[in-house]
């Protein structure tokens, strides 16, 4: 099955535009980069991280936030962007949610405090902060979500061809979001950044791409007949 992409939006990072993004390769160093301990870290997408401070973490207290809250944050900036622009995200279609990829295991904690750490970690939590905040983007009862990371798309995919094939629905909502902002502490105890002295490690980055998908089976079948009545024609 053929399928046709529109209605397409794209944010990338919390702060940066797309069109800062796309432009990339043309941003100066100090705009792309963060200190932190006096090691530089190739910081492209997530701005707000930058800082000039060589003793301590870039926006502490801003990086203990969880994934779900920095993913709401970032659907929110696209609605209001896609608002912007004087459109609105289709609400009365299925909306295929690609989500990063989580782990349904409970560690065994000591601590009610420990436990909600434990529980921002699982696809549980995840899905009920989302529906919580954005309940529009849930109301279709076909609505599905894929918590499998990169391989969540080739999956939707799949679940979409089944659900056009069935004639149930004309078109699905795509919402795939992501975020390694809240995970950078981490990644810098571990040393899996890039660094301004290795090209070895992780990239820093989030953001949301929203797309409509819809087959095209009927329009191809629609062209071929206009070209075979057309040279049916031609003949006589």
């Amino acid at each position: 099955m053929k399928v046709k992409l529109h209605n397409s939006h794209v944010l990338i990072g919390a702060k940066a535009s797309t069109e800062h993004a796309l432009n990339l390769p043309l941003v100066p160093p100090e705009e792309s980069s963060f200190t932190i301990n006096d090691k530089q870290y190739v910081n492209y997408f997530c701005s707000s991280l930058k800082s000039n401070s060589s003793d301590s973490y870039a926006n502490e207290d801003s990086l203990n936030e969880n994934k779900v809250t920095r993913c709401i944050h970032l659907i929110k900036q696209l609605n209001q962007q896609v608002k912007q622009l004087g459109l609105s995200l289709p609400l009365d279609i299925p909306v295929f949610w690609l989500l990063p990829e989580f782990t349904e295991s409970f560690d065994n904690a000591i601590d009610a405090s420990n436990t909600a750490i434990n529980n921002e970690n699982t696809l549980a939590y995840f899905a009920k902060k989302l529906q919580q905040a954005l309940p529009q983007l849930f109301s279709h009862p076909q609505s599905q979500l894929f918590p499998f990371g990169r391989a969540a798309f080739p999956i939707a995919l799949a679940a979409a061809k089944t659900l056009f094939e069935s004639e149930k629905v004309k078109t699905i909502l795509f919402i795939a979001v992501d975020t390694l902002y809240h995970d950078v502490v981490n990644l810098i105890t571990n040393n899996t950044l890039v660094s301004a002295t290795s090209e070895q490690g992780i990239i820093p980055s989030e953001g949301i791409v929203v797309t409509q998908i819809s087959p095209l089976i009927r329009e191809y079948q629609s062209t071929l007949y206009k070209i075979v009545w057309r040279q049916v024609n031609n003949k006589i």
